[in-house]
């Protein structure tokens, strides 16, 4: 699978497909826009007197708000981008139903899989680097060098962590990118276990992963600044403009993620269907 044509063609795909693009983004940007500014006047001050965490509580509610819209958006545009390319126009419209409430938790799952493998390669990660640490501590007593030796220093603990997220983080992105190939096909109403997934993306997670990166990255980094720049300016005349620029930013960073996916899959599923019929003896013998 290349990188950068999968890449620009997940761009490409969607300016090509303006019409689309709007249809959904009618209800989903707003949708978003409503979320910002209700979490903005969200008043949990009545839980305080149970013990609540008010932030931990306005925190949760707007991250469920927003992977609802998120999944339903997703569903749609894989809709939009895999029936396209099987020339059916019969995409549905923005609609919350089982395929959606389907979508949404396996998401979360496959969002909670790449936290625990981010902890666990991180545990592992930091193990590995205080044995071999512990070992170099004992061969300098050993070689009487124990004046040399730093134990506890912030500096190090510190570096310790960075290279573990290091690398945690590409292992997370490498096992839930494979796996996440099960979320366009649920978007069609296909049955795609996640063995499936993993077997089709061999030999294509790091590519996945390095194009998602590529398309995702500078939207992620455009919606980081728009989402801090309107709240920034939550008391000025500002604010509103900025807001609806940072729910259009996310719209468009959730389009991308859903092209990217879809492009994927489809060429993935091309392949294995190829590999299929070769191996049962359908394909031409040359």
């Amino acid at each position: 699978m290349p990188i950068f044509a999968t890449a620009v063609a997940s761009f490409r795909f969607v300016l090509t497909h303006r019409r689309d693009l709007a249809r959904v983004g009618l209800l989903a940007v707003p949708a978003f826009l409503i979320v910002e500014l209700a979490m903005d006047v969200f008043d949990s001050r009545r839980l305080s007197g149970f013990g609540v965490n008010l932030q931990a509580v306005k925190a949760l509610t707007d991250l469920l708000l927003r992977a609802i819209i998120a999944a339903v958006l997703l569903v749609a545009w894989h809709r939009v981008v895999i029936l396209k390319a099987s020339e059916r126009a019969d995409a549905s419209p923005l609609a919350f139903g089982l395929r959606e409430l389907h979508y949404l938790f396996i998401w979360l799952l496959l969002s909670a899989s790449f936290l625990a493998i981010f902890a666990i390669t991180a545990a592992l990660t930091v193990a590995v680097q205080f044995l071999a640490m512990l070992g170099a501590y004992l061969v300098l007593l050993l070689l009487g060098l124990k004046q040399t030796l730093v134990v506890g220093q912030r500096d190090q603990l510190m570096i310790v962590l960075w290279i573990s997220v290091f690398f945690a983080v590409p292992v997370a992105s490498y096992v839930t990118g494979r796996l996440s190939l099960v979320l366009p096909a649920l978007a069609v109403d296909r049955r795609r276990p996640l063995r499936q997934a993993w077997r089709m993306s061999s030999g294509n997670g790091w590519r996945l992963v390095a194009a998602s990166l590529v398309v995702l990255v500078p939207m992620e980094a455009l919606a980081a600044l728009c989402s801090i720049a309107a709240a920034n300016a939550r008391t000025t005349a500002a604010y509103y403009p900025l807001a609806l620029a940072a729910s259009v930013s996310l719209f468009l960073l959730i389009v991308l993620t859903g092209t990217i996916l879809s492009l994927f899959s489809i060429r993935l599923d091309g392949a294995a269907r190829d590999a299929e019929a070769y191996e049962t003896g359908i394909a031409v013998a040359e």
